[in-house]
């Protein structure tokens, strides 16, 4: 088989080439954005949760606030009807008194309920704000992570562009005969590799030591095989 410099340069570039396809699948920053994504998916998910909560709180203000309301204006009421003289007798005034004074602890009570409903609603306002203001955090990381990430995949894809370039040009000065014998010899071995180099008389294939008259074939650039593995010998 001839073209042997040329192969080899293929398998080194097909070699290239996966490596660096293997690199933009795992580039690092690819996961951190990821779970990045999730926890602020997760996060602006809880915040809207929390802002429905909140309006249920303060819409439940606003009804303890009408019912505080009618209680004052029955006091007031009452309090019209208890000093304006229009109750004459001693009982219809400890009525009068009573009532007043029951309506009193309603508004009290309706009062204290709006002070610990009010204290939920401050405290739900803090919660989502820290939530918002980590949220912001997480975003601002994801920005930063997402630009080295473009970056590191543009550079990628360029090297990626370049090596199948190159592959293109070098298959093209190979016969399609003796590249599809190539390609069929490679389907032979694990690794995929049907060339290897010839180092000091050591096949890097399978680091065994070839013969003398493969490695005196090799030396006169004769295309021969290791005698061991069976890959084709190029020497370095």
């Amino acid at each position: 088989m001839k073209n042997i410099t040329n192969l080899w340069e293929i398998q080194n570039l097909e070699e290239n080439k996966g490596k660096i396809q293997r690199q933009i699948k795992s580039i690092p920053e690819y996961r951190e954005l990821k779970e990045l994504k999730t926890e602020i998916e997760a996060g602006q998910k809880e915040v809207h949760g929390l802002k429905r909560e909140l309006e249920l709180v303060k819409k439940s203000i606003r009804c303890e606030e009408d019912a505080l309301a009618v209680f004052k204006e029955k006091i007031e009421k009452a309090s019209e009807e208890l000093y304006g003289g229009q109750n004459s007798s001693a009982k219809e005034l400890e009525t009068a008194e009573k009532n007043v004074a029951k309506l009193r602890l309603q508004c009290t009570a309706v009062e204290e309920k709006i002070l610990v409903i009010m204290e939920k609603a401050d405290n739900q306002e803090k919660k989502i704000e820290k939530l918002r203001s980590a949220l912001e955090d997480r975003k601002n990381t994801f920005k930063s992570l997402n630009s080295r990430y473009k970056i590191t995949k543009e550079g990628l894809y360029n090297a990626l562009t370049e090596v199948t370039s190159r592959l293109d040009v070098i298959k093209g000065k190979v016969p399609p005969e003796a590249l599809q014998k190539y390609q069929k010899l490679c389907t032979g071995f694990k690794d995929g590799k049907g060339i290897a180099a010839l180092q000091g008389g050591i096949c890097s294939g399978c680091n065994m030591s070839v013969s003398f008259d493969i490695l005196k074939k090799a030396k006169d650039r004769s295309d021969v095989k290791c005698d061991n593995c069976g890959r084709l010998l190029i020497m370095k």
